[in-house]
């Protein structure tokens, strides 16, 4: 009898135990399910930082050849750092306009066939027809070249009312197969032979 009542008591333990790690395994593996939900999701209140701000600029980057990253960095420099809406300084920006070469928020830019304005200089953009002046290979760009570049596009704006615009562009060299980068300068068709004089300094 003594021997059938500790049997008992040693298969209640054993089944206890297996009860025991049966649901710390499940309790693991749902836990373990749950921080991938929450890796997955992000919450609806969650303000937006500045990285999940300039993520679209990156994608877009992917579906056109960059423009070169000192010269961007010379714009957004001389922008007071590119990171807020000019028209909204409490609004993080979506990009840079290419006419006026300032950061502009989502409210305020339009995207034109992968070009970005601020619309309140579409109407400079959609009602001119554009040329291209030069396209300079991205690593024939010094940082000193890029400085006069940008200064440049910045007086002709501000005090000749004159818009510029830089844009990526990439050419896939047939004998090497490389993609070759370029930066391309465009300007209004009436602008073009001036700009041409203004960027002689290039050649």
């Amino acid at each position: 009898m003594d021997n059938l009542l500790l049997s008992l008591v040693i298969v209640l333990i054993v089944l206890i135990g297996i009860l025991i790690i049966s649901l710390s395994v499940v309790g693991y593996k749902f836990l373990k399910l749950k921080e991938k939900e929450l890796k997955l999701q992000k919450p609806q209140n969650q303000k937006l930082t500045h990285d999940d701000v300039e993520a679209p600029s990156e994608k877009m980057s992917l579906k056109r050849a960059a423009v070169s990253q000192d010269l961007l960095k010379a714009l957004r420099m001389r922008q007071g750092g590119g990171h807020f809406c000019i028209d909204h300084p409490e609004e993080y920006s979506l990009g840079l306009c290419a006419i006026s070469g300032e950061p502009y928020c989502e409210k305020c830019l339009s995207v034109q066939s992968d070009v970005k304005v601020a619309k309140k200089y579409l109407d400079i953009y959609l009602d001119n027809e554009w040329e291209e002046v030069i396209m300079l290979p991205n690593q024939s760009l010094s940082s000193d070249m890029i400085e006069r570049l940008v200064k440049m596009k910045e007086e002709l704006w501000q005090k000749e009312n004159l818009p510029l615009m830089v844009q990526g562009h990439h050419k896939i060299n047939v004998e090497t197969d490389d993609i070759e980068i370029y930066t391309v300068i465009f300007a209004r068709k009436e602008d073009k032979d001036y700009i041409k004089g203004e960027i002689s300094f290039i050649n």
